[in-house]
């Protein structure tokens, strides 16, 4: 223990290696995979879905959105707070199981409020899964390769549309819709366990006793007030709001508008939807705009014009992403950009 009140850099832990930094990427990629699949599967399978429950567009919406997302966005932040403190591959573990016995329950719904509930079960599941999975990736590689690690893991959001897009009509061209939810539900179970048995949970750094953790608000008002963050929130939240919209209801356009079959309109959509995505996570891999250095309560070297560029790009393009266009590839740069930044923006014991 070092002098002048400082403890240790590294709580004791039992001696054993962790594991490959490269494997935990893999396989912490594999359960994004899946976590993203069930997602798409539920746009991929719209119009099934619909006709054998007489639903309407609006109540697809609510299960598509409010139904997933709002308590999703709640409990997001407390399962981070606790991640700080408890192990983070339990959770991510944990969440996985339980999202993917909901999307379980989801093929077993004979009824459209049972489905409706799966669906929030899936969203309480996955809301534990991104903050936990980024920061033991934080905590396994160095900063210098933070950047890389987070884009090949955003690849994982393009793999897991082509799964729900293409791999769950096709499962339901074979059988039914209620078949791929229940053999993509029983995979995620496979890769929880897989990586319980695979990824080990790294030390914590412990911070100084003169430098203890901020406080959650303080710490917000902080990164408010830097103009970098504000314009990277912005950006997100635009490039999200494009994605989502037109990826939710893009598959059922397709279908509804070409005459096409559920599993050819997805297929479809989903490679024009994801490939560009994919082009984008290669390409900005190694930004060099992605090395990011906090200093003085500023964020120093985050590439702000082509986030807020790219921005403002999302704004507009919203109207015209029915017609033709499927902006994978800038959208892939606007959030990995921001995934990257969110990794190195304020010291280690805030991350």
């Amino acid at each position: 223990m070092s002098t002048a009140g400082h403890r240790c850099v590294t709580e004791a832990l039992p001696a054993r290696r962790l594991s490959n930094k490269w494997v935990v990427l893999a396989v912490l990629m594999a359960v994004s995979l899946v976590n993203y699949g069930d997602r798409y599967l539920l746009a991929g399978l719209a119009e099934p879905i619909k006709r054998e429950f007489a639903m309407s567009d609006s109540f697809m919406g609510l299960l598509m959105g409010p139904a997933f997302a709002l308590l999703y966005s709640i409990i997001a932040v407390p399962i981070a707070l606790y991640a700080d403190k408890a192990s983070r591959i339990m959770i991510v573990c944990i969440g996985c199981v339980a999202w993917s016995g909901f999307t379980i329950l989801s093929g077993l719904a004979t009824s459209p409020e049972m489905l409706a509930f799966a669906r929030v079960g899936v969203g309480v599941g996955e809301a534990a899964f991104q903050a936990p999975a980024y920061a033991l990736l934080a905590a396994y590689f160095p900063a210098e390769q933070r950047g890389k690690a987070f884009a090949v893991m955003g690849m994982a959001i393009y793999f897991g549309q082509l799964i729900g897009y293409a791999g769950g009509p096709a499962i339901a061209a074979r059988g039914s819709w209620h078949d791929a939810f229940e053999i993509l539900g029983l995979a995620g179970i496979g890769i929880a366990l897989l990586a319980w048995l695979t990824v080990r949970e790294p030390p914590r750094p412990v911070a100084p006793v003169s430098q203890p953790k901020d406080p959650l608000w303080p710490l917000f008002k902080r990164l408010m007030a830097a103009r970098s963050f504000r314009f990277m929130t912005l950006g997100m939240a635009l490039g999200t709001l494009s994605g989502i919209s037109f990826g939710m209801w893009g598959p059922a356009l397709f279908e509804r508008a070409y005459g096409l079959t559920t599993q050819q309109a997805s297929g479809a959509f989903g490679l024009a939807f994801g490939m560009p995505g994919l082009a984008g996570a290669a390409e900005d891999g190694g930004h060099p705009g992605l090395r990011i250095v906090f200093e003085g309560g500023r964020i120093a070297g985050l590439p702000v014009d082509p986030v807020a560029w790219d921005a403002f790009f999302e704004l507009f393009e919203v109207q015209r992403l029915a017609l033709r266009h499927a902006p994978g590839s800038r959208l892939h740069r606007l959030v990995d950009r921001d995934a990257a930044a969110a990794g190195h923006i304020d010291p280690g014991r805030n991350r």
